[in-house]
């Protein structure tokens, strides 16, 4: 991924197109997984605000944002004592596992950026 991120390798993956699939099955048609699949490639442009760095400055910050992220996320997993699941237990999950509590908040009257945003929004809609 951080290859990705620096421009030096693509991104790929495949498109699977669901509803050709949803079709085949309704047709009782046999197909392997990647009969309706179509290969894409990413490759990752750099950022607008730092096209004007050189390519190792580039790079140096790109590589320190990462090593941060992964610094933050270790610390998180230090203090809840919790592991990463890993690529097996990763795959092992089912896709549309549903979690065991979900959140039964009401939805807000409306949408806002931040709290301060919605109280203003719902004084000026009591006027």
């Amino acid at each position: 991924m951080i290859q990705a991120l620096l421009g030096e390798e693509a991104l790929t993956g495949y498109w699977f197109d669901r509803p050709q699939e949803y079709a085949a099955r309704c047709r009782r048609e046999q197909f392997d997984d990647l009969r309706y699949a179509t290969p894409e490639s990413l490759t990752l442009d750099p950022l607008p605000c730092w096209k004007h760095l050189s390519p190792e400055r580039y790079r140096a910050r790109i590589t320190a944002i990462s090593q941060e992220i992964e610094a933050e996320a270790a610390a998180l997993r230090k203090k809840s004592r919790s592991l990463p699941l890993g690529r097996e237990a990763i795959l092992r999950q089912h896709p549309h596992h549903r979690p065991e509590k979900i959140k039964k908040a009401p939805a807000p009257r409306i949408h806002a950026a931040s709290q301060h945003a919605r109280k203003w929004f719902y004084q000026i809609g009591a006027r």
